[in-house]
């Protein structure tokens, strides 16, 4: 097991022996290591869109960047997913009405691991968003610095192609 060099509120640095193969990663603390993210979709005038968020992501600028809708794991992965869309957006979700990704780790570094949803909301009324959230072009997806939102995309592709 590794030691915590450094930890606050938010993140802990957990340092690994120079034996083993992991070096040092970052923990984001409430989440236990353990994610879930969902990447609402539809379509739009011919085009698929996105509903993703404007967040800073550590380590990457001080700007804005798009990232997808997650949170630590709190309960059941689907009942987390529905709780995601509620708090976010204000959107009540029904768990089966989520299309199940599967679970991909932060990094090969890193012992974070995020359950992967996705929501197709094409027949969804059009919602009044947050001004941290938009819908975004695929290209704009494909611009983001989330790699996690980026495996979920992936995924997504296997069920709807462009």
């Amino acid at each position: 097991m590794g030691k915590i060099s450094f930890k606050d509120d938010r993140i802990a640095i957990v340092t690994y022996d120079s034996s083993e193969k992991y070096g040092k990663f970052t923990r984001y603390i409430p989440s236990d290591g353990k994610f879930v993210m969902v990447l609402p979709y539809r379509r739009n005038r011919g085009a698929w869109e996105y509903l993703l968020a404007k967040e800073r992501i550590s380590g990457w600028d001080s700007g804005l960047n798009h990232a997808g809708l997650s949170m630590p794991l709190k309960y059941k992965a689907s009942v987390t997913a529905s709780h995601i869309l509620k708090k976010l957006v204000g959107l009540e979700v029904k768990q089966d009405e989520f299309k199940h990704l599967g679970v991909v780790c932060g990094s090969k570094y890193s012992a974070d691991t995020t359950y992967l949803f996705s929501l197709n909301m094409t027949h969804y009324p059009d919602l009044n968003l947050p001004q941290e959230c938009e819908w975004v072009s695929t290209d704009e997806l494909l611009g983001s610095v989330d790699a996690v939102l980026l495996a979920a995309y992936t995924r997504l592709l296997k069920f709807h192609p462009n």
